[in-house]
C-alpha cells in the first residue's frame, strides 16, 4: 500500500488533484453505510471531490443507500448483465432522471459534475437545457460516458434523456457524482447475496472497472 499512501499525501499536499477508491462487496456494501462512514472520514481529511458511483437500485427493485435518491419518469427493466454498479437497466424510450443528494454521512454531497455510464443505444442526456458531452469510453467496445457539467454545486439535478426512435435499448450501468475541486473520490458497488463467483463469472464488470481510473481496488467479500 506503499504507493497508495504516497498518493494520499501529494493529494494532501497539493501535488494532485484526485485519488480513487473502488469497494466491490455484497450487501453490507449495498446499503451504504460501510463505504459512506469511510467516505465521509477520508474526505474531511483528503478533500471532497463528489459522491462518485452512484445507481438507482430501487428502479432496479433494490435496496439503495441512504445519501441519495433517483425517481424517473422513464420504464426501466432491470438487466441480467451484471455491470459496473452490480446491475443494470434499460429503456427504450428514455423519460425524465431526478437525483437528489443528502448530508445523511455528515458531508456535502451536491455535485457540479455528472456523467451517465450506459451501453447498448446512444441518447442524448442535458439539463436545463446544458447538453452533455458524449464519449465512447477508450478501450471499451460499447461503452458510452455522458458527461454533464453544472455551473455551481447542487444537491438535486434533473435530466433529461431522449433515445431516438431507431436506437436500441439503452443500459444504464451507473451515473458518477463529482465536484470540480480536488479531493478523494471512494467509488462503491455491492451486490445482495454475492460472492467472489458473482463476479467472476461477469468478465465485463472487471473490464469496466478501468473506466473509474482507480488508485485501490478494495474486495469486501
Amino acid at each position: 500500500l506503499a504507493s497508495f499512501y504516497q498518493k494520499l499525501i501529494s493529494l494532501r499536499s497539493g501535488l494532485r488533484n484526485r485519488v480513487s477508491i473502488f469497494q466491490i462487496g455484497d450487501s453490507h456494501i449495498q446499503s451504504g453505510y460501510f463505504a459512506g462512514t469511510a467516505r465521509s472520514n477520508l474526505q474531511e481529511h483528503f478533500g471532497n471531490a463528489g459522491r462518485g458511483l452512484t445507481f438507482p437500485l430501487r428502479l432496479a427493485g433494490t435496496n439503495q443507500p441512504d445519501d441519495y435518491r433517483y425517481s424517473s419518469s422513464a420504464s426501466w427493466s432491470r438487466d441480467a448483465v451484471f455491470g459496473l454498479s452490480g446491475y443494470s437497466i434499460s429503456t427504450v424510450r428514455g423519460g425524465s432522471i431526478s437525483v437528489r443528494t443528502n448530508d445523511f454521512f455528515g458531508i456535502d454531497n451536491s455535485h457540479d459534475r455528472i456523467s451517465l455510464l450506459s451501453s447498448g443505444g446512444q441518447a442524448i442526456l442535458s439539463s436545463n437545457n446544458i447538453s452533455a458531452r458524449r464519449e465512447e469510453v477508450a478501450g471499451f467496445e460499447n461503452l458510452t460516458r455522458y458527461e454533464l457539467a453544472l455551473p455551481h454545486p447542487q444537491a438535486q439535478i434533473d435530466l433529461q434523456l431522449d433515445i431516438p426512435a431507431d436506437s436500441s435499448p439503452l443500459s444504464l450501468q451507473g451515473l458518477i457524482l463529482e465536484r470540480s475541486e480536488p479531493g478523494l473520490l471512494y467509488h462503491a458497488t455491492g451486490v445482495n447475496g454475492a460472492s467472489f463467483r458473482s463476479y467472476a463469472a461477469n468478465p465485463g464488470f472487471f473490464r469496466q472497472i478501468t473506466a473509474l481510473q482507480t488508485d485501490l481496488i478494495i474486495v469486501s467479500l
